[in-house]
C-alpha cells in the first residue's frame, strides 16, 4: 500500500482502512505483518 518510514506512517494507512490503532497497538495486533523488525525497529 506504500512505503512507510515511521509507526505514524503505518497508523495512517491503516486508518485509511477504516482502522484506528493507538502507538502501542501497532506492535501487538495481528491486523500487521512486521518483517525485519518490529514497531520500534526504523533504519
Amino acid at each position: 500500500m506504500g512505503v512507510a518510514r515511521s509507526v505514524a506512517d503505518v497508523l495512517a494507512v491503516v486508518r485509511r482502512l477504516g482502522i484506528v490503532l493507538g502507538h502501542e497497538e501497532a506492535g501487538t495486533t495481528p491486523l500487521i505483518e512486521w518483517r525485519g523488525g518490529g514497531a520500534d525497529t526504523w533504519p
